[in-house]
């Protein structure tokens, strides 16, 4: 997901755009190539907001459950070459275009992804992040 996640220690202000990023590691002792290609294809994040999960929007949920049968012109754009123990991040992803507005609350963050479509899904380790309110003007005058 990242390099840091001390960026997760300090919460988020709801309304702020989220970005993530998906990094792969080759654990082996031979290169591989890994196909990268549609996200929607692909992965599949996997968000809970104090303990629920939070579902896509409803055009994306639309969109997974098509590219479950329907290939994309998309889904094999590139290949990477990864070496024994090489780490490279592989897709960026900003969670609003998979999600609505994300209220305050605690946030759980995991990505499903898959090598090829009907393949069995790999889950990443997930993060924790928080989100707070938006201060209102009234409240920022207050200061």
């Amino acid at each position: 997901m990242g390099e840091n996640s001390s960026v997760f220690e300090k919460p988020y202000t709801q309304g702020d755009r989220l970005y993530f990023r998906l990094r792969m590691t080759n654990t082996s002792m031979m290169p591989v190539e890994v196909p990268v290609g549609d996200p929607y294809t692909q992965d599949r994040p996997v968000l809970y907001k104090d303990g629920d999960v939070v579902a896509y929007r409803k055009q994306v949920s639309d969109l997974v459950e098509v590219r479950e049968t329907q290939m994309s012109e998309h889904a094999r754009a590139w290949i990477a070459q990864l070496k024994s123990n090489e780490s490279k991040i592989l897709q960026r992803f900003n969670l609003y275009d998979w999600y609505e507005d994300l209220g305050p609350g605690h946030y759980q963050l995991s990505v499903k992804h898959r090598f090829q479509p009907g393949q069995s899904w790999y889950e990443s380790s997930s993060v924790t992040f928080d989100i707070v309110a938006k201060k209102t003007a009234t409240e920022s005058r207050a200061k």
